[in-house]
């Protein structure tokens, strides 16, 4: 392929002119129901930051679909494919293939950068995975070197899974967080997850989706004890992004149980009854009480 290509066109993932209408439909779609209420989002972008354009959700779905035309990311493989960057074990956004195929892209790219940053996480997701690439991104934050590319790339990846259409289900699974056994909280990926889902709550704020997706894959009594436990080791850690997160989830939590007339003593009643009692459960009780208490 020649070195010079230069195109202005952009794609979020690799299409062929059949399914270009499927995903043209998609985008337009979202552009115009985000453009047709104001946006709103679970919490500040303090809580959920991904840079300073994390949450301008609208401008970049219609800036893609003003631009969309086939075979870009194929470009963008062609690229990859070109610098060997799956040839690298390790650091992989630390290396100076990295840096010449990101720094093409994005000169190829220059006056639509969103598209650009959408195209590359496509590729990287297609070698190694939602959840790898996750995870890449995130130490990649770390580093001051590489921190700022990240960041945008973070950005995209959640752009990426709008574009496709994934779910706050869909999204937990590809970053494999449904089959934790450990507190999922603790994992990175999970504040990702997060960020998502404040995206998604910006079509529909008054829709819980987090802890719906979350009561499908915990008991909701080992729910609340994960979300006490993981907030104070945030909290000791002086982490208070994760800590205001989980405090959202025990708010959503609450108003779930409040909702289906669970009272303070029938909560209670039901650690006591599955033998769930923790060191949190004091709190956890006494808490919603206080939380039941409250007029609506």
């Amino acid at each position: 392929m020649d070195d010079n290509w230069e195109s202005k066109n952009v794609g979020t993932q690799s299409v062929d002119r059949a399914q270009q209408g499927t995903t043209l439909g998609y985008l337009v779609a979202e552009a115009n129901a985000m453009n047709a209420k104001p946006v709103s989002s679970l919490r500040s972008a303090d809580v959920y930051p991904f840079g300073d354009r994390g949450f301008d959700v609208r401008a970049k779905l219609k800036g893609l679909v003003k631009s969309l035309k086939p075979n870009p990311q194929k470009r963008v493989d062609s690229l990859f494919k070109k610098y060997q960057i799956s040839s690298i074990k390790s650091s992989i956004m630390e290396s100076s293939a990295f840096h010449d195929w990101t720094s093409k892209v994005m000169r190829t790219y220059k006056t639509n950068p969103e598209a650009g940053e959408v195209l590359m996480v496509s590729t990287l997701t297609a070698h190694y995975g939602d959840d790898v690439v996750t995870k890449m991104l995130h130490e990649a934050k770390e580093m001051p070197r590489t921190k700022a590319v990240a960041v945008k790339l973070q950005e995209a990846q959640l752009i990426n899974w709008m574009t496709t259409g994934q779910t706050a289900d869909d999204v937990f699974k590809l970053l494999k967080l449904d089959g934790k056994t450990e507190n999922v909280f603790d994992d990175p990926a999970f504040r990702t997850w997060m960020s998502y889902v404040s995206k998604l709550n910006q079509k529909n704020p008054a829709k819980p989706i987090a802890i719906d997706v979350l009561l499908k894959n915990y008991y909701e009594l080992d729910l609340a004890s994960m979300i006490v436990s993981s907030k104070n080791n945030a909290q000791e850690k002086k982490n208070t992004i994760l800590a205001h997160i989980l405090t959202d989830l025990q708010t959503m939590l609450f108003k779930r149980w409040k909702h289906d007339d669970v009272t303070p003593n029938m909560l209670a009643g039901m650690y006591n009854y599955r033998a769930k009692f923790t060191k949190e459960t004091p709190y956890i009780v006494t808490r919603y009480a206080t939380f039941y208490k409250q007029i609506d």
